[in-house]
């Protein structure tokens, strides 16, 4: 069940105060509507009915998806890595009993984590994927361009991944083999992450502190992996 409530904001133009609907719980199994809202990034928008100018508004959010048997909450620019279930969340919002339970704090993060588990992929394994891919990618002399960030997406066929590879300002999309990701998938698969009821960041920072830890992941897939720049 999705959770909305009426909230009060003030135009920072104008200084109008009016109401403007916000969910801070949004089930996309049963209020499609609302997840097109997510997707879009419309949750976040509101519009001031005195001088019509556009804010974007940043509230903690939990995201679930009963169907996909995952859910994602993006609480804004935390440091925390894990937020205990029986914490504020359980307090305030209904905890999802899904197997796949994620912490975000940037919504470019959100929609990427929706967009990797409706494609039925582990995101674990993406993550592992995206950093071998953008250090492969940096560690050719004669690249073009090497990005800072790579961010799923979406399928481009039955055997590539699109990625958009960002550095600064500068944005291409890249087409990357995803013969790497499934190895990698099956390297990590049945592992017992000792997460519990948890909800945990799987990012950058997580691929990186396990391939530190791990370095053999890759050796163990007998896969390099390729970019290119579209």
């Amino acid at each position: 069940m999705s959770i909305c409530l009426n909230e009060k904001v003030t135009c920072p133009k104008c200084g109008f105060i009016y109401e403007h609907e916000c969910c801070p719980s949004v089930n996309a199994s049963t209020d499609p509507l609302l997840r097109e809202k997510v997707i879009s990034g419309n949750i976040c928008v509101s519009y001031c009915p005195s001088c019509k100018v556009t804010t974007r508004l940043v509230y903690p959010c939990l995201y679930q998806d009963p169907k996909n048997n995952f859910a994602v909450y993006f609480l804004p620019r935390t440091e925390m890595r894990s937020i205990p279930s029986d914490g504020d969340i359980s307090n305030i919002l209904e905890v999802s009993s899904a197997k796949d339970r994620r912490l975000v704090d940037d919504y470019t993060d959100l929609i990427e984590k929706i967009s990797i588990f409706e494609n039925g992929l582990d995101d674990r394994a993406m993550e592992l994927f995206k950093a071998y891919t953008a250090l492969s990618i940096m560690s050719k002399p004669d690249a073009t361009f090497k990005p800072d960030t790579l961010v799923f997406q979406g399928m481009g066929d039955e055997e590539h991944f699109l990625m958009l590879g960002v550095r600064d300002k500068e944005m291409h999309q890249i087409s990357v083999p995803k013969k790497l990701y499934t190895a990698l998938d099956e390297a990590i698969k049945g592992r017992d992450w000792g997460e519990g009821s948890d909800f945990f960041m799987v990012d950058m920072l997580w691929a990186l502190d396990l391939l530190k830890k791990e370095g053999s992941i890759l050796d163990k897939t007998g896969t390099r992996p390729t970019g290119e720049l579209q």
